[in-house]
């Protein structure tokens, strides 16, 4: 069944029993009424503040207790896994270029047998860093986060692999019996991959069988007439540096 993009999980939690306490809570601290935009303005500030000053305490966190700021979280959450998440798959499937190139690179490394270090980078926002991590797999829920309630555990934590300096980094290493070995850090913190049995990786073949939908990838065809000028403009220098090698 297709969802109503005017109806996201995000915004039913807004309205529900879980923001409605975080109001009051907040409303009892500054003592006066507070609404959900509010609310939205003094979290987003306390956040950039401790982005900002980690050794500081900004008065704007001090609205919040622990479990408040446990809620927004997960609201926040529920807005990037609907936005950027796997909700809707052609969220992902748009980044489906950066995974074909994934899928060229590593295999052209393996056709030269090259162990010589080489680096390819891209610095994207994170909404494009978030659709990559849904398109590969990366914490992937087992049942969809809706606004009912919050999971006692989940791995769909956007403050762990979505803040300020996120980053995914794919390795491609060579092992000493002439094989490789892929591995993958987000934030330089070691993940385990789908279709690997660690968080050490594991062997191009069996990644390159596990991802080999990243080999599937048109671009046009997936976005279809709905592609628009600054769409194209994108496409172009993303081409652009590729050909020219910017990175």
């Amino acid at each position: 069944m297709q969802l109503d993009k005017k109806l996201k999980p995000y915004h039913g939690f807004m309205s529900g029993s879980y923001m409605k306490l975080v109001l009051e809570n907040v409303a009892k601290r500054v003592g006066f009424a507070v609404s959900v935009t509010d609310v939205r303005s003094m979290y987003n500030t306390c956040r950039y503040y401790y982005a900002w000053y980690k050794d500081k305490v900004s008065p704007w966190c001090s609205v919040f207790t622990p479990d408040d700021l446990k809620i927004l979280e997960y609201w926040e959450d529920l807005r990037v896994y609907s936005d950027q998440g796997p909700v809707y798959e052609i969220t992902s499937k748009q980044a489906c270029e950066l995974g074909k190139e994934v899928m060229d690179l590593f295999g052209n490394r393996l056709k030269n047998n090259s162990a010589e270090p080489y680096l390819t980078q891209y610095i994207v926002n994170y909404e494009t860093l978030v659709t990559f991590i849904t398109l590969m797999g990366i914490f992937s829920e087992q049942e969809r986060l809706d606004e009912n309630r919050i999971p006692d555990s989940r791995v769909w934590k956007t403050t762990e692999f979505a803040g300020y300096g996120g980053n995914l980094a794919l390795f491609l290493s060579s092992c000493g019996d002439d094989s490789f070995w892929v591995s993958a850090l987000v934030n330089e913190r070691p993940i385990q991959l789908p279709g690997c049995n660690s968080t050490l990786g594991c062997t191009w073949d069996e990644f390159a069988q596990y991802y080999d939908y990243l080999n599937d990838c048109d671009f046009s065809e997936i976005c279809g007439s709905l592609i628009g000028i600054n769409l194209s403009k994108a496409r172009y220098w993303h081409d652009q540096a590729k050909q020219k090698n910017w990175s």
